[in-house]
């Protein structure tokens, strides 16, 4: 398959290597100097499954402004963060790119909402990854890399149609080629509202205390704050007719433990590097939700209110 990985980040980084890895071709959309290393060095993956180099003739590299000028896609990838979305958006139109399959790897529960405004085959898609870049061209992954993709089209904002996603199951296929664990989701709702315990409680927490994943379980406090706004977050998901397992919550905190280890997430990540932060992605979509059905939810608003604050000292102190 031919294969645009919109934004060069941790998350595309890691899924256009091992997608390059299966035999396809894959141009990667990047900028600054993740751009610049990119196309001069190639891409280096320190994985605990196995280090593995891109060379830069093996890949190819673009800035947004050369798309034009690339090889025709069968399916695009948007791996930025979601409040990258409108330019994304708005460059793809411009490209014509209205038919493409768009698969959307980013965190929350209406990132894909803008894309189904003018996009025919849009499909949302669920990670559990800890991976970060070090440096430009260099990304350490250090445990995860599950995915779930959606089995079908969207008709509408919150309804399902039954067309099938074109290219889905090639992309499994090739995730699966190298021993990727893969699904085809036949209810996506349920995958999106399950990540979202994760990301309100673990997200939120570590970028708000410093703290890696460890030290907050390892705490008696820290592990009943992950637990309760989890269970705020499936109350919203049971109000929404989500009906994710009562144990996902346990389940989150042991899959945390186990697997994925002492991690730093996207979003301490983003504090450490002084980026704007996902705030909408990882807790605002929530207290939109928490609005909508006039319920208190006193975890969630509280941990909202917070990373908002951080958000905008982030934005203040990056703007001078």
């Amino acid at each position: 398959m031919k294969i645009w990985i919109y934004g060069a980040g941790a998350v595309g980084c890691y899924y256009g290597a091992r997608l390059n890895q299966a035999g396809n071709q894959i141009l990667f959309i990047a900028r600054g100097k993740q751009l610049e290393t990119l196309q001069k060095n190639g891409l280096k993956i320190k994985s605990y499954k196995g280090d593995l180099e891109i060379l830069p003739s093996e890949i190819l590299v673009s800035s947004v402004d050369n798309l034009d000028k690339q090889f025709e896609p069968d399916l695009i990838i948007v791996a930025t963060k979601s409040t990258a979305n409108q330019q994304v958006i708005q460059k793809l139109k411009n490209l014509n790119k209205l038919n493409t399959p768009i698969f959307i790897f980013q965190n929350g529960v209406k990132s894909h909402y803008p894309y189904l405004i003018d996009f025919k085959n849009v499909s949302r898609v669920i990670i559990n990854i800890a991976a970060a870049l070090s440096e430009p061209g260099v990304l350490i992954h250090k445990s995860g890399e599950m995915i779930f993709i959606q089995s079908k089209t969207y008709s509408q904002h919150e309804s399902i149609s039954n067309n099938e996603i074109p290219f889905a199951k090639e992309l499994i296929h090739s995730f699966e080629s190298v021993n990727i664990p893969t699904k085809l989701s036949e209810n996506i709702e349920i995958d999106i509202w399950s990540k979202m315990i994760w990301n309100a409680a673990f997200n939120s927490v570590t970028a708000l205390t410093g703290l890696t994943t460890s030290p907050i379980l390892n705490d008696a406090d820290g592990i009943k704050l992950i637990r309760n706004i989890g269970k705020e977050v499936f109350q919203l998901a049971k109000l929404n007719n989500i009906n994710i397992p009562e144990n996902v919550i346990e389940d989150k905190i042991i899959f945390t433990r186990d697997i994925l280890g002492d991690i730093s997430t996207s979003t301490l990540e983003d504090v450490r590097k002084d980026n704007a932060l996902e705030y909408q992605a990882i807790i605002g979509d929530l207290i939109e939700e928490a609005n909508r059905f006039n319920i208190e939810l006193p975890y969630l608003r509280t941990t909202a209110t917070l990373l908002k604050l951080l958000n905008k000292k982030i934005i203040a102190e990056t703007s001078k």
